[in-house]
């Protein structure tokens, strides 16, 4: 089905409105017509409209009546199918049910088919034999049981009656044992002396404890605060570290893979084109900004090294940046030196220099004595405006600052302008000015640093030359390779950073001038700081300290712990000893109470001998006694062992012989089962066929009422489409012809005819017109027909409503959607 644009409600309105301009520019309109014929044919149009939108509202009902219904039918379908998906499912389950008793059976019925071939009289008569046998052995292990457990019960009365002749015995021990303690004093008085030395030795053992306990606790003690201690010490030396000063500065930049080649590549990339073509600036500019681009996105991977100061750096204070000694001058410029070394090392460059002359210079030209860093531009240069004879005094001939444009003279840049600026011009520290001297050349790292020259990007002058090419130019690169180039960097007395660059080009400067003196070339900084020594061996035997008093606090703290122990132990035993006493002591009174004759002390003392023998005799009946049952228990477990294996070969030779003796009649069974089986099997089978072809029945009527709903849904969509449609033309004819009471009369100025284009297109609407349907097209296009004024070559805007409104209607009424769809 091919796809083809529908036509909207407003390009419908655009239509009528194309039509009326053709009929603005084809026809001459005249107003004759009556009042009465307009007004008739106003009230015969909208009466039709009105029908029309009748009969739309009457479609839209019928369609959401469809919806309604495709909508229960789609959930009464859903039901069915879910009905009937659960039912195939409880099918499929009894079908597996099913196939299991089948196999159960089958093997059932083989197992009884075998049986049967071997129930000969032979074989019965024999498991016959083997039954009679196992119950013979059977009974005798029955009896042999019978008579162990006989035995242990004889056994564990024995040792009962045993165990209380013990108890019994060692209760008259303690009898006669009290009784003795009752009527000798003197033993009585010996245990009491013996309870009181016991009690005073004791009470010595518990003070010694806790003496230990107190000396351990106060060792703890002491051992805690020596841990706190070390800790501080190893807490402060830490924070020292961390805040200490680096011994060497730090600083610099890494920069990325491929970025020396990237930063040449614009330039290289604008000519490989306008080299080619000189008439091709654009696409060479083009192809050097796609350069500039990748470029941009490379400087944004380098790594900047924190600048990290020296103590010497942080103290020395600096009163006025503009009024710089020429010492401060040379360390700045060394340290400038430094970073831009740094990149240069990184493209394999020869590195910057700085000397006593090159120092120097920057030192006249800010401090007022050559000209406060005015400059000029030269060549596109920032040569200085150096005062007569500056030069000569660090050893630079004056005739060879003489700029002769394509000549080659002795080059000196002050980058002085689009520079960086400190936020005061005083009380600032070495520190501070190195820090913005880093952070200054990190800024022309960026990808703003192609413009640091306004109107020269990578060219003569920018900062970053300096570092990303051989000497400092793009442009001269392969002419100067060999030439020097010398620092000097200061600050003027706006606080902007100066940084003066001196091209010894072709050696002009003359060999052995002052302006060579104690040249150096300053070595990159470090990208990692080194701590003062010092503190790291401080720190290292104040950790071993820290660890030592630890282990002595952990020693300490378990030799509380155990003085603790011993303290309670001893105070245990000091408590029990004193319950002795008191215990003792009661029975000394009653001794001496009791006054007893020798004879009488002898008789009780004689009495706890006997009562010992006897103690002594009972304890080893008793040991006897339980060794008896012992035995007779391993005897009885034995026992009855055996019983167990004869039942069960008795059960094993009964159950043979009954499946030998009904051989037949289990066969019989079996079969029966097995054809059961089977059968519901069948039965399964054929219930699980019928679930699944309903399931399948109830899924395909489920789907055919979604898509019936679908288009039911899409058909009330179409109807309220062109219900809402006809409405807004009712309305907007309502405003227009019925709220006057006629119709609005405009005579046309122009009397243009139509043209071959305007006709045929009129005539291909007409035609679109004719094949349309409806009643109400056709009532529109009758109505349309009457509304035609004489031949006055003149027409009423209203026939130009009218029209809009029976295209309108008629693509309302014309069912051209869904006729599309069918094509």
């Amino acid at each position: 089905m091919s796809k083809k644009k529908i036509a909207t409600l407003a390009t419908v309105t655009a239509a009528a409105g194309t039509i009326g301009l053709m009929g603005n520019q084809a026809l001459t309109v005249q107003a004759a017509t009556t009042d009465a014929a307009t007004k008739t044919t106003v009230e015969t149009t909208m009466t039709d409209g009105q029908q029309a939108v009748s009969q739309a509202a009457t479609k839209t009902t019928i369609a959401k009546q469809a919806v309604s219904e495709a909508t229960s039918t789609v959930t009464s379908a859903q039901a069915a199918a879910n009905d009937a998906g659960a039912a195939k499912a409880t099918a499929q389950k009894t079908l597996n049910s099913a196939s299991s008793s089948v196999q159960t059976a089958s093997d059932a019925q083989k197992q009884a088919v075998a049986i049967k071939a071997t129930a000969t009289p032979e074989n019965i008569t024999n498991a016959q034999q083997a039954v009679s046998d196992a119950s013979t052995v059977q009974s005798q292990a029955q009896s042999q049981a019978s008579s162990t457990a006989t035995t242990v019960s004889q056994a564990q009365a024995d040792v009962n009656a045993k165990s209380s002749a013990v108890t019994t015995a060692q209760q008259d021990l303690t009898q006669a044992q009290n009784k003795v303690k009752q009527l000798d004093t003197t033993a009585a008085q010996t245990a009491v002396n013996q309870d009181k030395a016991s009690v005073a030795t004791q009470t010595k053992t518990v003070a010694t404890a806790q003496n230990v306990q107190n000396q351990a606790n106060n060792t703890v003690t002491n051992a805690q605060t020596t841990v706190k201690t070390a800790q501080a010490a190893v807490d402060a030396t830490n924070a020292k570290i961390k805040n200490a000063d680096s011994t060497v500065e730090v600083g610099g930049f890494v920069m990325p893979a491929g970025y020396k080649e990237a930063y040449a590549a614009p330039d290289k990339a604008f000519d490989a084109v306008y080299n080619e073509d000189k008439d091709n600036w654009d696409e060479a500019d083009a192809a050097r900004n796609r350069a500039y681009d990748q470029l941009g996105k490379l400087e944004k991977k380098t790594k900047e090294i924190a600048y990290q100061p020296t103590t010497a750096d942080k103290n020395e204070v600096i009163d006025d940046v503009s009024n710089l000694t020429e010492a401060q001058v040379r360390e700045l410029s060394n340290f400038t030196a430094s970073i831009i070394n740094d990149v240069r090392k990184q493209f394999g460059f020869k590195p910057v220099k700085v000397s006593d002359g090159s120092a120097k210079l920057g030192y006249l030209m800010i401090n007022k004595k050559a000209g406060d860093g005015e400059t000029f531009g030269v060549n596109g240069g920032n040569q200085p405006l150096l005062k007569v004879g500056t030069s000569d005094k660090v050893g630079i001939p004056a005739e060879k600052l003489t700029d002769k444009l394509e000549g080659t003279v002795t080059r000196i840049q002050d980058f002085g302008e689009w520079s960086w600026t400190l936020y005061r011009t005083n009380n600032h520290t070495m520190a501070d000015l190195k820090d913005g001297i880093l952070d200054y050349i990190y800024g022309h790292l960026s990808t703003d640093s192609n413009t640091v020259v306004e109107g020269y990007n990578a060219s003569w002058g920018s900062i970053l030359d300096i570092m990303a090419t051989e000497v400092g130019n793009v442009y001269d690169e392969e002419n100067y390779k060999s030439h020097d180039l010398y620092l000097a960097t200061t600050f003027d007395s706006k606080g902007t950073i100066r940084l003066i660059v001196i091209t010894n080009d072709d050696n002009e400067i003359p060999k052995g001038s002052k302006f060579f003196k104690n040249t150096t070339t300053p070595a990159p900084l470090s990208h990692v700081a080194v701590k003062d020594n010092t503190l790291q061996a401080t720190l290292k035997a104040q950790t071993k300290t820290l660890t030592t008093a630890k282990a002595a606090l952990t020693t300490a703290q378990n030799n509380l712990k155990s003085a603790k122990r011993a303290t309670a132990v001893a105070t245990d035993k000091l408590a029990n000893l004193k319950q002795q006493l008191e215990t003792d002591e009661v029975t000394l009174k009653q001794a001496q109470s009791n006054a007893a004759t020798p004879e009488e002390l002898a008789s009780a003392k004689a009495a706890v001998v006997t009562a010992k023998a006897n103690v002594a005799v009972a304890t080893a009946e008793l040991t006897t006694a339980k060794q008896a049952l012992a035995t007779a228990k391993a005897a009885d477990a034995k026992a009855q062992t055996a019983v167990k294996a004869a039942t069960d070969k008795v059960a094993k030779a009964k159950a043979y012989l009954s499946s030998l003796e009904n051989a037949d009649t289990n066969l019989a069974t079996a079969n029966d089962d097995l054809a059961q089986a089977q059968a519901a099997y069948e039965a399964a089978q054929a219930d699980y066929d019928e679930k699944v072809a309903a399931a399948d029945t109830t899924s395909a009527a489920l789907a055919t009422a979604k898509e019936a709903l679908a288009t039911a849904k899409a058909n009330l969509a179409q109807a309220t489409a062109r219900e809402q449609a006809l409405k807004a033309v009712e309305t907007a004819a309502q405003a227009d012809l019925i709220t006057t009471g006629q119709p609005k009369v405009q005579n046309l100025a122009t009397t243009t005819k139509p043209s071959a284009t305007s006709a045929a297109h009129v005539t291909k609407t007409a035609a679109i017109v004719g094949t349309t349907e409806g009643n109400a097209t056709k009532s529109l296009k009758a109505k349309a027909g009457a509304a035609a004024l004489p031949q006055t070559d003149e027409q009423s805007t209203s026939f130009l409503s009218l029209l809009g409104m029976m295209l309108l209607g008629l693509f309302g009424f014309a069912g051209v959607g869904l006729k599309r769809k069918r094509n």
